[in-house]
């Protein structure tokens, strides 16, 4: 089984790709030099909707001016979090240290 393929959508620079429907709303945040791609396979068994986020500083995200901090990438997980009312994520690697 696979996801399919969504067009991102932007959210303070930062590219989210939408898949699924409904509840739970689940984050996932990528490795560094990752991207949403990354998180796709995790994404497979888990019910709801499912936003596979790339940071700024990857992929075709907004750049970092300076390069990135957690900070910075706590700061784009809350932006999806919110614009989106998550109530889960999942990080890998990079992505959990933003968690």
């Amino acid at each position: 089984m696979t996801l399919p393929a969504t067009a991102p959508t932007r959210v303070a620079g930062v590219d989210v790709a939408v898949v699924g429907t409904g509840l739970p709303v689940t984050v996932f945040a990528h490795g560094l030099g990752g991207s949403s791609a990354e998180t796709r396979p995790l994404a497979l068994r888990t019910p709801g909707t499912r936003l596979l986020l790339t940071f700024r500083g990857h992929g075709a995200s907004d750049t970092i001016d300076g390069g990135w901090s957690y900070d910075d990438l706590a700061d784009d997980l809350a932006a999806v979090a919110d614009a989106f009312d998550a109530t889960a994520a999942v990080g890998l690697s990079l992505g959990s240290g933003a968690l």
